[in-house]
């Protein structure tokens, strides 16, 4: 697979990572909270969306453009 990488790609992964760690410290800080898990677990989902997408959009391949695509929307 080869990849081409942007500026946009990079906020992409930036943002996954953000969200990525704002989950696990819901997740270990504010378990206990009602709301808590829930937040967790939509920062996992964005988490799921935003790494995809940017490597969805890096991808030069069609294979790997598609596999990319449906992981998005699992």
């Amino acid at each position: 697979m080869s990849y081409i990488f942007t500026p946009y790609i990079g906020l992409l992964i930036i943002s996954g990572l953000m969200t990525l760690s704002l989950g696990i410290y819901t997740l270990v800080k504010y378990r206990h909270v009602k709301a808590g898990v829930s937040f967790a677990i939509s920062m996992f989902i964005v988490t799921l969306w935003s790494i995809p997408n940017a490597l969805e959009m890096s991808s030069t391949v069609l294979e790997s453009k598609l596999f990319f695509a449906n992981m998005q929307y699992i």
